[in-house]
């Protein structure tokens, strides 16, 4: 301290430094590390003359001369071996402006065994108070750092057979790179030990930033996350929130709009049964019957008289449809000119309407008939299939003889919903004329979904009433949509439910098999009527288990107030003695079975065959003329498929919104996440090859003396034998 000259005497400032540094080769066993460490800052000791500190001072003041000196000796080790800045060489630009290229020393890079001395009962008598300072000496003393590491690798440059020669630092460790790479293969990274965990500084850490392949590592990985994040995570949520929001009946959806107004029209195919052998039939044989069709009729359907109820979240609506016929898509040759034989459907439902209710005047609708219809030979119609189905089929009601003028009064009064009433006390009948542009009289009121997308489209009233009054117990609830929209999200383990209002029952068509339309997966979904006698949630329908129809049947008396039987076209699925009551019928599930294919994310039924066939028993019985041979079996008259195929326009459009850009998405997930997942292992990998080929062939195999290189040296100089670090006397 008496040789100190300059400002720095005044400060009273001074101090020396002591690093302790080991090597050690790849090969030798790491609990070796302290005798044979490469490039370890095993044990860091500094010496600083530093304050002087009296007797009586608080131990803060020391604690505090002791946090300066380490502090400022980090400084200097980062700025040695860690800290680099790098400016760009267009405009000066400081390129290492945050911690990813420019690598200050933290908390954990402190050496674990870390000491510092201050020099006892020493007095700076030109200082205020006999201060002294502390920072300048601790950061330029850091700079030992590079002597022991420089000394470090000559020592190990020397073990492995190389010869003595300068090793040049310049600015710290960025030409010790070029050293190592040009160095024995068995020489180990770079790496300060002594920390709380050793903390490696790789080459490229040297050069403050990661090398090509780690980049490529770190951005593979990241796009693997991203991946993983994005396509199981982040798009899901997008699309159900999205899906939630557009399948809602809110006025504003595109949804709403379809479900208001079909923007294509379904198909509405015809077939009627004639019956081949009428005259047997009436005189009690079984029937034969050949089926006549499809008539094909394009059905647009509306909803109309629509009324928001935003408080309940549910709009009430009317529905109406409208049938064109289309002759060409019709069977070969049918024009709708074709004559059909059949039971006469207007006949036989009043005549088992009174055989229910009122047997006694059975006498009566007798002559009633014979007065209406001119003495008819047997219970068959024979009229144009048009007539039939559309254009109506006149009943004369210009009588006055009682029995006429009395049923066509009480049809009048029972029966307004069913007929239609011209001038003259003539009367109309057909199967669909009243549905054909006119507005259905059933107020229908559904959940719009807005608030819950998994209640879109649920009937809670038809008629201003929550419930039925025609069945016992559940089956007089609404359950299900009301069949023209369903919720998304559908899973194969969901149970289909919607309910028809022509029927007055629910369906609830269950998972059958994956299917697909125009490249859209789909989920194949089918329905029955089933078996109201043995099945427990149908039972209610029927007054008791024993009078229950027979398998495959409903009755629809209760419902529409006609004695009508319900089934699947040509008695699929129904009781055997069904079909050996009827000759001609081919039941076939793939032509015959309710059948809807559903993309089950949106719900959207892209492929729907709803059939149903309607029936009616031939009553036998002796108190009418008309009755008293018929065989008594059920009597199939047509049945019905109302099918829907979505078009392409819209197929395209549903794809475009929402499959392409999902299966976009599903292959850049996949991609991103393998592709990313092998590229950072195959640059890890990379990184750590030396290492993994020394611990696939070292293992049992003794180490083999690298036998040098000769190195062409220019200008190197060479220094003595290694030394031992000379320890500092405190």
């Amino acid at each position: 301290m008496a040789d100190l000259r300059g400002t720095k005497a005044m400060c009273q400032e001074g101090g020396c430094g002591a690093c302790v540094v080991s090597v050690k080769a790849p090969s030798q066993p790491s609990n070796e590390l302290k005798t044979f460490s490469l490039n370890s800052v095993d044990e860091v000791y500094a010496s600083f003359v530093t304050a002087d500190v009296n007797p009586g001072s608080v131990i803060k003041e020391f604690e505090a001369s002791e946090a300066f000196i380490e502090g400022a000796f980090i400084m200097g080790l980062g700025y040695w071996t860690s800290e680099k800045i790098i400016y760009d060489p267009k405009d000066g630009k400081i390129l290492t402006d945050r911690t990813w290229n420019y690598k200050p020393p933290g908390l954990k890079d402190i050496p674990a065994d870390f000491r510092i001395y201050f020099r006892r009962n020493s007095k700076n008598d030109v200082g205020v108070l006999q201060s002294k300072a502390t920072g300048e000496p601790a950061l330029c003393l850091a700079s030992v750092v590079t002597h022991a590491l420089r000394e470090a690798i000559r020592a190990a440059r020397l073990d492995a057979g190389y010869d003595d020669q300068w090793i040049e630092l310049v600015y710290g460790f960025p030409r010790l790179r070029k050293v190592l790479q040009s160095g024995p293969s068995n020489l180990a990274a770079v790496s300060i030990y002594g920390h709380v965990s050793p903390y490696t500084y790789s080459v490229s850490r040297l050069n403050m930033q990661l090398p090509k392949h780690m980049k490529i590592a770190a951005g593979s990985a990241g796009a693997a996350i991203f991946g993983l994040l994005f396509g199981w995570v982040i798009f899901p949520a997008i699309l159900k929130r999205q899906l939630r929001k557009e399948m809602a009946l809110s006025p504003k959806t595109d949804v709403r709009k379809m479900w208001q107004k079909i923007p294509f029209p379904l198909d509405f195919k015809i077939y009627l049964f004639n019956y081949t052998n009428a005259e047997e039939v009436q005189k009690g044989g079984i029937p034969i019957v050949k089926e006549v069709g499809p008539y094909y009729f394009e059905e647009w359907k509306e909803k109309v008289e629509m009324e928001d109820h935003d408080d309940t979240d549910t709009i009430t609506y009317k529905r109406m449809d409208k049938f064109y016929f289309k002759k060409e898509l019709s069977g070969s040759g049918l024009t709708g000119e074709e004559t059909i034989v059949m039971p006469d459907p207007f006949i036989m439902s009043m005549i088992n309407v009174v055989y229910r209710d009122k047997p006694a005047m059975l006498n009566m609708m007798g002559k009633a008939f014979n007065g209406i219809f001119d003495n008819p030979k047997d219970i068959f119609i024979r009229t144009k299939a048009m007539d039939l189905m559309f254009r109506g089929v006149v009943i004369n009601c210009a009588r006055t003889e009682f029995a006429p003028k009395a049923v066509c009064t009480a049809l009048k009064k029972e029966a307004a919903n069913s007929l239609i009433f011209l001038p003259n006390n003539q009367y109309l009948f057909s199967l669909f004329a009243l549905r054909n542009g006119t507005v259905d009289r059933h107020t229908v009121t559904v959940m719009r979904g807005m608030t819950n997308v998994m209640d879109v489209g649920r009937v809670i009233e038809v008629d201003g009433l929550p419930k039925m009054d025609k069945f016992r117990d559940t089956c007089n609830e609404y359950e299900g949509t009301d069949g023209t929209v369903f919720p998304p999200f559908l899973t194969k383990n969901d149970r289909l439910m919607s309910y028809s209002i022509d029927l007055c029952r629910s369906f609830k068509p269950r998972y059958q098999k994956p299917t697909s339309y125009s490249g859209i997966k789909t989920n194949r979904y089918v329905a029955n009527i089933g078996d109201y006698a043995n099945d427990p949630e149908l039972q209610c329908f029927c007054d008791t288990p024993d009078t229950c129809p027979p398998r495959g049947l409903m009755d629809l008396m209760k419902c529409v107030g006609a004695p009508m039987y319900v089934s699947l076209p040509h008695f699929l699925d129904c009781d055997p003695k069904l079909l050996d009551g009827v000759r001609g019928l081919n039941p076939d599930v793939n032509e015959h079975e309710i059948q809807i294919d559903f993309e089950p994310i949106t719900g959207t039924p892209l492929v729907a065959r709803q059939r149903v066939q309607f029936n009616i028993k031939l009553i036998k019985t002796e108190k009418l003329e008309l009755c008293k041979d018929l065989p008594d079996t059920i009597a199939p008259l047509f049945w019905l498929e109302e099918g829907l195929a979505l078009n392409k326009t819209f197929v395209n459009m549903l794809k475009h919104q929402l499959f392409i850009p999902k299966r976009v998405v599903s292959v850049l997930r996949w991609l991103l996440l393998s592709f990313g997942s092998l590229s950072a292992m195959c640059c890890v990998i990379f990184h750590f090859k030396e290492k993994i080929m020394r611990f696939a062939v070292s293992s049992d195999t003794p180490s083999a003396k690298v036998k040098p290189v000769e190195i062409e040296q220019k200008d190197v100089s060479v220094i003595g034998q290694a030394q031992e670090p000379a320890k500092v006397e405190m």
